[in-house]
């Protein structure tokens, strides 16, 4: 599954909130959810932000306790750090003043 509805983000911050690498991108995650509700129809409508959260949900998703593979590597802050990427250069490309921020982990 690629799109994290919002019921799936809240579950993997609940999940994750003491991991040091997940806990930051489900929070991220959510703020951006938050960010797109409160500027336009709604995360679920406005491609953009999902689009650019591809790699931060795709790391979450992959790190899921019930489904994640015994030998998988834990994940780390490059890897994070990789997933932040296309988030900051959606917010720079349609960064708004009205917007509310974001504090991006890395």
């Amino acid at each position: 599954m690629l799109f994290m509805n919002e019921w799936d983000i809240q579950e993997a911050m609940r999940l994750h909130a003491r991991h040091p690498v997940l806990s930051k991108a489900t929070s991220l995650l959510y703020a951006l959810m938050i960010l797109a509700d409160s500027v336009s129809d709604g995360w679920p409508y406005w491609t953009k932000p999902c689009r650019a959260a591809r790699k931060l949900q795709e790391l979450i998703q992959a790190n899921h306790p019930y489904t994640r593979k015994r030998d998988a590597p834990a994940p780390t802050e490059a890897d994070l750090k990789r997933a932040v990427a296309p988030i900051k250069a959606f917010l720079k490309k349609n960064r708004k003043a009205d917007w509310p921020t974001l504090n991006l982990p890395c």
